[in-house]
């Protein structure tokens, strides 16, 4: 028996087109005991690959039905609060800790709502990784279109699914996004609000662990939460790198001490009597070495950028973050010519290296950004200017009046 034949195992229980009862599980259970007990008869090599397909076929099956099971009864016990919770059992029966059962949970509630992707990977057609995949990129799709509209989105990426290796399908994914907008039932300015909307719902903060061994941060902001945040940190960030290169002292990772300017900030502060108040200073805000760019040349780039420069992009000012042209890390200074405004959106499509031939750069010409796509896009690389750059064509004045 091969695994497509896995309708044949509904010869030997209840009926073949009912759902499964508690006793067909409870034979299933033991039928699972026993080839861990006494092992599998495969007699030959060719017998032990079939009765390898039927098993994965089986499982895939089995994974999917548990995945339906789990939100049924959490969304049973939603309705009436009463007994333990979803993931207290799940807790219990995988001997998981409470923060992986109720990641399990809500993984389950998520793709349950996608039935014809739980069908797909049932029946073996996509691959485990492609399915999630699958799962990120629709919940990503479907605020933003109609029922028809992600119909139609989900059976053409499932189609891709089906024959794409994960890698290249993972980045088909990020690509479908970027082409669905183009089509969707709604506008870039309706559905960042939107997207802004589900964001803020999702905001949370949350610390696992005890003050002996430390404790794990979980947690979801708003992008302009983030973008507070991550300018106060960065700010004590460069000043403990500067601090400590000045006493000789070894510098930690940047993601290290984004943590100590977090708690550096939220201590209470202290100065020493002989501490005077800090005047600002050009090199305090200007200083080209920093990581990000200071008030002063915030300023700059949004008086001459006025939002994200990407030609097809009208996010605002708010909206943007400071980007490299030539990369931080590779020596770019952190100057007015060296930088634009990018949004979130857009800022890891362009993080490629000038003269980059296989990714979008920007590029400063005559005082502006300007974008310079990709060969495979145009092959002379010809640069792309956002509207809000060009001159308006005035018509002749209105005569007096």
């Amino acid at each position: 028996m091969t695994h497509t034949s896995l309708t044949q195992l509904d010869a030997p229980l209840t009926q073949a087109d009912a759902p499964l009862t508690q006793a067909d599980a409870d034979l299933l259970a033991s039928l699972a005991a026993r080839a861990t007990r006494h092992g599998l008869d495969a007699p030959s090599r060719e017998a032990g690959i079939s009765l390898l397909e039927t098993l994965e076929a089986a499982a895939n099956h089995l994974d999917v039905a548990r995945t339906r099971l789990i939100a049924r009864i959490d969304e049973a016990r939603g309705a009436s609060q009463k007994g333990r919770t979803t993931s207290a059992i799940v807790s219990e029966v995988r001997k998981l800790p409470t923060p992986a059962a109720d990641a399990v949970v809500l993984a389950a509630r998520r793709h349950a709502a996608y039935p014809a992707i739980l069908t797909a990977r049932a029946e073996g057609r996509i691959s485990r990784p492609n399915t999630q995949h699958l799962f990120s990129v629709v919940g990503q799709l479907r605020p933003f279109l109609t029922p028809e509209q992600f119909d139609a989105a989900e059976s053409a990426l499932i189609a891709d699914a089906e024959v794409a290796m994960p890698g290249p399908f993972k980045r088909r994914c990020r690509t479908f996004l970027d082409e669905i907008d183009l089509s969707g039932g709604r506008t870039r300015a309706e559905q960042d609000k939107l997207a802004r909307e589900v964001s803020a719902a999702k905001r949370f903060l949350a610390f696992y662990g005890d003050s002996v061994r430390g404790y794990d941060i979980r947690g979801h902001i708003t992008g302009d939460q983030h973008r507070i945040l991550i300018r106060a940190i960065n700010a004590e960030s460069n000043r403990i790198l500067r601090a400590r290169r000045a006493r000789g002292q070894r510098v930690p990772g940047e993601a290290t001490r984004a943590i100590d300017a977090l708690v550096a900030l939220a201590a209470p502060k202290r100065p020493a009597p002989t501490d005077r108040p800090a005047s600002p200073t050009k090199e305090r805000t200007e200083d080209p070495r920093a990581r990000t760019a200071g008030p002063l040349l915030r300023a700059k780039l949004i008086e001459r950028d006025r939002g994200c420069v990407v030609p097809w992009c009208d996010a605002p000012p708010e909206f943007a973050d400071g980007h490299h042209i030539l990369a931080f890390h590779d020596g770019g200074p952190t100057t007015l010519e060296n930088m634009c405004l990018l949004c979130t959106r857009h800022h890891p499509e362009f993080e490629n290296p000038p003269g980059s031939t296989s990714g979008w750069t920007i590029r400063i010409e005559g005082g502006i950004p300007v974008a310079i796509p990709p060969i495979h896009v145009d092959p002379r690389q010809r640069p792309r200017v956002h509207d809000r750059f060009r001159s308006p064509i005035r018509g002749p004045a209105p005569p007096a009046a």
